[in-house]
């Protein structure tokens, strides 16, 4: 499967810039991060966007992407 770089940045919280690898095909205006990574990738990137157990901010949905 062929793979491309993405960055996604800021969030509820600006939360620094963070680089995963997505299908190629990704793009952000159709497909959603959740249904574009794995299970681990997920828990990965809401930890690094938002750790506070019990906050609704959206953690790694409201990031910024931007596909390099």
């Amino acid at each position: 499967m062929k793979t491309k770089t993405i960055t996604l940045s800021g969030g509820f919280h600006d939360s620094g810039e963070i680089r995963i690898k997505v299908p190629a095909d990704f793009h952000p205006a159709i497909h959603s991060i959740q249904e574009a990574v794995s299970e681990s990738t997920k828990k990965r990137l809401d930890r690094h966007f938002c750790g506070i157990r019990g906050c609704t901010c959206g953690g790694v949905q409201r990031a910024t992407v931007d596909c390099d």
